[in-house]
């Protein structure tokens, strides 16, 4: 009996590929399956980055200014 050892990462990698297949990878046909997955994907997304951070009022100040011949650089 001849055992087949392999022991290159990359080789390792491209087989794993092959056996994993993506929760959410599109396999529609239509514009409906397309629309019913790009939502559920959204759903999933949405909870998976969990709760957004509140707006803020845009105020930039500068607090440092740097000039040189070529670049300027603001803080």
């Amino acid at each position: 009996m001849k055992i087949n050892k392999n022991f290159s990462v990359i080789n390792y990698f491209i087989e794993r590929e092959k056996e994993i297949k993506p929760k959410f990878s599109f396999k529609g046909k239509t514009k409906k399956n397309f629309l019913d997955w790009k939502r559920s994907f959204k759903r999933k997304l949405i909870e998976l980055l969990g709760e957004w951070p509140k707006p803020v009022p845009l105020r930039p100040r500068i607090i440092e200014k740097i000039e040189k011949k070529v670049i300027f650089g603001k803080k």
